[in-house]
């Protein structure tokens, strides 16, 4: 994944919903995008690759079209988005000032000009995943007022409203070796544009390169957190499991609930100190 001139290069404003759709109906709608382009209306459009470093394999998205707006996920170059809207937005070094909004797995976002083509460079890659179907059973919630539940074994969260579900979405919890606690916790602290930097030394199995979250709470020690990963592409079963390093899309996380973007932003400001948080 892309982690240098990410800024420069404009962070795509990939979105990531996983909330109710009379939250967003907009993102909930733009969602059914990858399986459903409203009958063909929608044009089809590849992420380019504008560097030559073969380490870097994304882009990210912008929540506007400025490259200073919330990066709210990543896509992988080659990969197919269908165009929804473009828009006037910041000019960078190499492109003009048009911005285009795309959908994708879980939303909506803002992608720079030039980092769009009518055909991919060489093969194309996979579509974006689509959203994480519920499980079949739902847990019960912490108590009469707001909770929220994460299940380990279904990579899924849900929050509760007394007896209703306000979200329901698959996430990504702590991967072998680094599993996230099971237990019964509380919300304890909003941190906005959290910088998370390894607490592993460099070349350290565990190590990784500092990354940014938009939206984070804390729930447990004073190092678990809920909150957006924009480096991450997929939630749900299948980002446990893989090979490689944690933080990957198939290694789960360092302990944290990864989350998709905007289902991070709901909750940054749904969920107040010392609300529940049950894992199990």
């Amino acid at each position: 994944m892309q982690r240098i001139s990410r800024r420069l290069l404009g962070k795509l404003a990939v979105t990531s919903v996983g909330l109710s759709g009379s939250l967003l109906p907009a993102l909930a709608s733009a969602a059914t995008l990858p399986s459903d382009p409203a009958g063909g209306a929608y044009q089809i459009q590849y992420i380019q690759r504008l560097v030559d470093d073969l380490t870097l394999d994304s882009i990210y998205a912008h929540l506007h079209p400025n490259s200073s707006s919330d990066v709210v996920g990543s896509i992988p170059y080659g990969s197919p988005v269908y165009v929804l809207d473009q828009a006037d937005g910041e000019k960078l070094w190499y492109g003009g000032t048009t911005w285009y909004k795309v959908a994708l797995t879980y939303g909506e976002g803002w992608v720079y000009e030039t980092l769009l083509g009518d055909s991919p460079q060489g093969k194309a890659a996979p579509p974006l995943p689509l959203p994480v179907p519920p499980p079949l059973s739902t847990p019960d919630p912490v108590g009469p007022g707001r909770s929220i539940v994460i299940r380990l074994a279904d990579q899924f969260l849900w929050a509760f409203d007394g007896s209703e579900t306000t979200v329901a979405v698959g996430c990504s919890t702590g991967g072998k070796g680094l599993e996230t606690p099971q237990g019964d916790f509380l919300v304890k602290k909003h941190i906005r544009n959290y910088m998370f930097n390894s607490p592993w030394p460099k070349g350290s199995p565990d190590w990784y390169e500092s990354e940014e979250a938009s939206y984070a709470l804390l729930f447990h020690g004073a190092g678990y957190f809920l909150h957006d990963a924009p480096w991450r592409r997929i939630f749900g079963p299948d980002s446990q499991g893989g090979q490689g390093p944690l933080g990957k899309d198939n290694t789960g996380s360092h302990g944290c609930v990864n989350l998709p973007y905007y289902t991070a932003q709901f909750l940054y400001s749904w969920a107040p100190d010392g609300m529940p948080v049950r894992v199990v």
